[in-house]
């Protein structure tokens, strides 16, 4: 099975925007899944926002997950980047984790920490500010639309690079 996570903290103004392209979002995607069930694909989509317990007894042994999620890489802000959670790795070991992500404790850190045989990617949406709001940045509620289109195109690129990895071609 193919999950999805949105991860952030909504009061945290940009934080959010994983938990909010997620939601706005969520059903393009389950309507993927009348498409992707002809290669045996199922796509599930979970809200985890900061819940990381939450986010790691959702995930299973044969499980693909693709995680959206705000970033600190202090490019531009709404910049969207693609990363395999294996080259996370260098994010979570030393200093530059606390740039990476806001959380305490990172949906991300714990996947690789104690689910490291899981496969999937990271999906990160560069944010312009973290402050106590429920308001995203006058940056990122621009661009929202376009972060949400350029977010849904990665999601099936992944896919479908997932389903041709595995010798599937797909119409």
């Amino acid at each position: 099975m193919i999950k999805i996570f949105g991860i952030g903290n909504v009061l945290l103004s940009d934080d959010g925007i994983g938990v909010r392209i997620v939601e706005h979002l969520r059903d393009k995607l389950m309507d993927l899944n009348d498409y992707y069930k002809q290669y045996d694909e199922e796509i599930a989509v979970i809200i985890g926002e900061n819940d990381y317990l939450y986010c790691l007894n959702n995930i299973k042994e044969d499980d693909y997950i693709i995680i959206i999620d705000a970033t600190c890489f202090m490019i531009k802000p709404a910049t969207v980047t693609i990363r395999n959670l294996k080259e996370c790795d260098e994010f979570i070991e030393g200093d530059f984790i606390g740039e990476l992500s806001t959380h305490e404790e990172s949906f991300l850190n714990s996947v690789r920490r104690e689910k490291n045989n899981i496969d999937g990617w990271l999906i990160g949406i560069e944010v312009s500010k973290i402050d106590y709001s429920l308001q995203l940045s006058k940056e990122l509620s621009k661009k929202f639309n376009f972060i949400s289109y350029s977010v849904f195109n990665k999601i099936i690129e992944i896919i479908n690079r997932k389903l041709s990895e595995i010798g599937v071609s797909i119409k």
